[in-house]
């Protein structure tokens, strides 16, 4: 997950070094549309994730005696357009991909392992609000709602037979909240989001207008 965060950063500032000096004669009339690919940490999914892992913990010792080895989230991909309405509001939609798992063992017997994955797949309508502008850099917030898909399974090796359970799917409200984001440069744009949601807590990425 460094590697992806430090290419993310890498490429936003080159973009905003390149397109920077072009920003000063195009706009949002030129060119009304932008798509954008992100990458979020710290998301709704990863905290459920780690909820479930710690109720796995805090079952008695006398039921499961499990120990927990860890989750493992990949982070928020997530593929967005937006339509500029006006010089202040834009209005869109992202599809964002997120996949949580959670490992663990039996104490009294290591052989005994189990799996735990949820896939989670959101489609929000979103709407932004800039509050900020300047030649290089405009700053704006952000809502999202609209519904996920989650699918799950487990698996688990118990005395040297494995068990797997069938693979649900399920739906649920999907709402992503962000308070404040940065974004800078010309046609292709570098932006940052701090929020609360579905898209995750730091949320940056690349974005492209036409």
């Amino acid at each position: 997950m460094k590697k992806i965060l430090c290419l993310i950063l890498l490429s936003l500032v080159t973009s905003g070094l390149f397109s920077a000096r072009a920003f000063e004669m195009e706009d949002y009339r030129n060119y009304p549309n932008d798509i954008a690919l992100s990458y979020g940490i710290g998301s709704f999914q990863t905290f459920v994730s780690l909820f479930a892992d710690a109720f796995i913990i805090a079952i008695p010792q006398s039921f499961a005696k499990m120990h927990f080895d860890g989750s493992q989230p990949i982070g928020t991909i997530g593929v967005s357009y937006n339509r500029y309405l006006g010089k202040v509001v834009t209005v869109g939609g992202v599809v964002n991909y997120n996949r949580v798992g959670a490992r663990f063992h039996q104490q009294e017997k290591p052989e005994n392992t189990g799996l735990f994955s949820m896939d989670w797949l959101m489609m929000m309508a979103t709407a932004k609000f800039y509050w900020f502008r300047k030649p290089f850099v405009a700053m704006y917030s952000k809502v999202g709602l609209g519904v996920g898909i989650v699918g799950s399974a487990s698996s688990r090796v118990q005395d040297g037979v494995r068990e797997n359970s069938p693979y649900s799917v399920g739906v649920l409200p999907a709402a992503q909240l962000t308070a404040v984001s940065v974004e800078f440069g010309g046609r292709f744009r570098g932006f940052f989001e701090l929020g609360f949601g579905m898209e995750g807590i730091l949320n940056a990425g690349i974005k492209y207008a036409f």
